[in-house]
């Protein structure tokens, strides 16, 4: 039986999730709060706004705030309300969260490196681009 691609998919992105997972539980992180690490830290500053959070993450004004309220409680950001508009909450990586981050980083390339191990360079570059390609005609519905 030849199994569809939405299938093989799902499962590339379950085992990805598990191992993920694995590797964040070390830390006392769930994805959803890996995720605005790795967003915090692509910024300037490794700060951002609550808002700019939400917008990224696509999620509601509650979801961040008990995920940005437990990172806090963790020790991975500091909040603060921004000094020239008081309606906005900026929030920061503390360097416990960005040294936690790098950690992460290598871990998730070497996880890559596991998945595509089989894949030479152009094969891997294809993927990417089959992906992309994918990804943007689901984008539009």
């Amino acid at each position: 039986m030849e199994m569809n691609i939405g299938y093989l998919l799902k499962n590339v992105s379950d085992k990805m999730r598990v191992m993920g997972d694995a590797d964040l539980k070390k830390y006392h992180l769930t994805f959803s709060q890996s995720t605005v690490l790795a967003f915090l830290k692509s910024q300037d500053g490794y700060q951002s706004t609550q808002k700019e959070i939400e917008r990224f993450m696509r999620v509601s004004h509650p979801t961040v705030v008990g995920i940005l309220a437990r990172m806090e409680k963790s020790g991975f950001v500091t909040t603060a309300l921004d000094p020239h508009d008081r309606r906005h909450k900026i929030v920061t990586l503390t360097q416990q969260a960005v040294d936690v981050s790098e950690v992460l980083e290598q871990s998730m390339h070497a996880n890559e490196r596991r998945m595509t191990k089989s894949l030479n360079e152009e094969e891997i570059a294809k993927l990417k681009r089959y992906l992309m390609v994918m990804y943007k005609n689901l984008e539009d519905l």
